[in-house]
């Protein structure tokens, strides 16, 4: 959370899963989060890499995406064949030989309230789907 609005439409921010990089600008382009807020925006259907069974997600501050400038890691089920779990470990966005959560029991993986989303146990595997919106 912030506290000023986020114009998601001219982040620079990458979203990336194993080889597959998607700018922030385009899947997000016409969404502002309103300050200490929330968005939905759809999954990228150029990240073709994960499954329930295993998966990645990460996130950059910019383009190219560098390692140092990871902002957020998740992985779940078994270790991808193209994995940044050593970076995000290195960069403290992940709990160093920690395991990634489970596989996806419902296709969704929600983070856990007042968690730093740094181990599996921060994270809830089971639970289906719930989107949110910002409508007020």
């Amino acid at each position: 959370r912030t506290g000023a609005s986020v114009d998601l439409g001219t982040s620079t921010a990458q979203i990336r899963s194993g080889g597959d990089v998607v700018a922030l600008s385009a899947v997000g382009a016409g969404v502002t989060i309103a300050a200490g807020g929330r968005a939905v925006i759809a999954w990228p259907a150029a990240l073709v890499t994960p499954t329930d069974a295993s998966g990645e997600l990460l996130v950059y501050q910019a383009s190219p995406p560098l390692a140092n400038e990871m902002m957020d890691f998740v992985c779940w089920g078994t270790t991808v064949a193209f994995s940044f779990k050593a970076d995000a470990e290195a960069n403290g966005k992940w709990t160093a030989a920690a395991a990634c959560a489970a596989a996806l029991g419902q296709g969704a993986i929600h983070r856990m309230p007042a968690t730093q989303g740094l181990s599996a146990g921060d994270y809830d595997v089971a639970a289906a789907p719930s989107p949110e919106t910002c409508a007020p």
